[in-house]
């Protein structure tokens, strides 16, 4: 599967496909986050890569605690600058 990666950094073994779908829903909805952004959507990059797998994983949780979305949103607002600010393409 091409989300493998975003399996591996959410910690859920590659040969469950109960949230397939819920990935692939997320991953599409933090590709628009970024398109609006006006940063690169190119998964290649590293740093999309993260941003897609840190914003599945925030959305997997069922019950984040207040540290968790604070950690969490503060992380990808840090990918999204690196990706306008920092050259990365």
């Amino acid at each position: 599967m091409k989300d493998d990666y975003i399996k591996i950094y959410c910690g859920i073994p590659l040969n469950v496909t109960l949230y397939d779908e819920t990935i692939k829903l997320n991953k599409e909805i933090a590709l628009t986050r970024l398109a609006i952004a006006g940063v690169s959507t190119n998964e290649d990059n590293p740093i999309v890569k993260q941003y897609l797998s840190t914003f599945c994983r925030f959305q997997l949780v069922s019950e984040p605690t207040s540290v968790f979305v604070k950690m969490e949103t503060d992380r990808m607002r840090e990918m999204i600058e690196l990706l306008t600010y920092g050259g990365v393409e």
